[in-house]
């Protein structure tokens, strides 16, 4: 029996360990995906251009390393090596996320500015350093040019993180503002994702009629 339970316990932690290499190499292919965009930005420098082939060069690294952990864990590895690799993860993308954030303070456009750090933001929040992605995400806000979908974005992840860090008014607060912007676009793929994580939101408060409701 004890075998039995350890057995269960060790594969849930796997699958745990599993979920987060992925949503990392999910994120990984968005962050590089924006930073190609800024390559092909003219107003960025020949040294920023360099920068940033070196950021990109590190995330795709760490992307090939972490999907060939994958698919050996897929024929039977043990977890292990996913736990490292999650760590190496961790480790690594900050040094490449540092020289990104100082692309900020250069002149590549608002539209690609308010992009890199919402990407930035995003990478923040997958590793759990809910913080820096607020920290992100405002400075997001402040430089978001006349676009109403990007800063619709921007408040739903600020919801997201608010409300893992138990601050559910502030998270409704940000999803409702999230939500007006895109009901004026008349976005309805976004507006079922507000109204889903609304709800979710008034789960975890046990609001559970409320949360029904959505």
């Amino acid at each position: 029996m004890v075998e039995y339970v350890s057995h269960g316990k060790l594969i849930g932690c796997r699958k745990e360990n599993l979920m987060g290499t992925h949503r990392h190499i999910q994120q990984l292919d968005s962050l590089v995906s924006t930073i190609d965009d800024l390559l092909a930005d003219s107003t960025v420098s020949a040294w920023y251009s360099a920068l940033l082939e070196e950021a990109k060069s590190s995330f795709s690294s760490i992307q090939q390393k972490a999907a060939s952990v994958i698919r050996e864990n897929l024929i039977g590895q043990m977890m292990q090596e996913l736990a490292d690799v999650e760590r190496e993860i961790q480790i690594s993308l900050y040094g490449p996320l540092r020289s990104l954030h100082r692309l900020v303070d250069t002149n590549i456009s608002p539209d690609l500015k308010t992009k890199l750090l919402i990407q930035i933001g995003k990478t923040y929040d997958v590793l759990g350093q809910w913080n820096q992605a607020l920290d992100v995400f405002y400075k997001a806000l402040d430089f978001c040019p006349s676009e109403p979908k990007q800063k619709a974005e921007i408040l739903k992840f600020l919801g997201h993180i608010k409300s893992k860090q138990r601050e559910y008014s502030s998270a409704d607060k940000l999803y409702s503002d999230s939500l007006a912007i895109y009901s004026s676009l008349q976005n309805k793929r976004e507006m079922s994702a507000i109204y889903l994580s609304q709800g979710y939101n008034n789960f975890e408060q046990g609001l559970y009629q409320k949360a029904e409701d959505y």
